[in-house]
Order: C-alpha cells, then structure tokens, then sequence
C-alpha cells in the first residue's frame, strides 16, 4: 500500500493525464478508473493495470463482434 502523500501525488498525475488525453475526446470508463484507483492505492503494478485494461479492451471487443 502506498502512503497518503503518495496517492495524493499519483491521484493528480492520473487526473492530468485523464484531462490531457480528454482533449483528444477519450473518457475513462468506469473500469478504467477503477483500475486507476487500484494502482493508486498499490494494489496493482503497472504492468498488472495494463494487463487490465488490454483484458477489459479484449472482453469489449468480443461483446461488440457478438451482437453484431
């Protein structure tokens, strides 16, 4: 777990990333956030979240191929 001046530090870098890459029209999922909140806190590395959030993009997918 990552002390409180550490999730404050890490929680405003994830909301200057989330507001830079807003301006090119992405918006976090809840998922995304979800994620983001778990790295904050240190229950997940940086290489876990990105497995995530490639495991969250492939199960998406997969739900739009089916209801076509």
């Amino acid at each position: 777990m990552r002390n409180e001046a550490e999730q404050e530090h890490l929680r405003r870098a994830f909301h200057s990333a989330n507001s830079i890459v807003a301006l090119e029209g992405w918006v976090p999922t809840s998922d995304a956030l979800a994620i983001q909140e778990r790295v904050i806190r240190g229950e997940l590395t940086h290489d876990e979240a990105v497995a995530a959030h490639i495991e969250a993009a492939r199960i998406a997918h997969e739900k739009r191929k089916t209801a076509d």
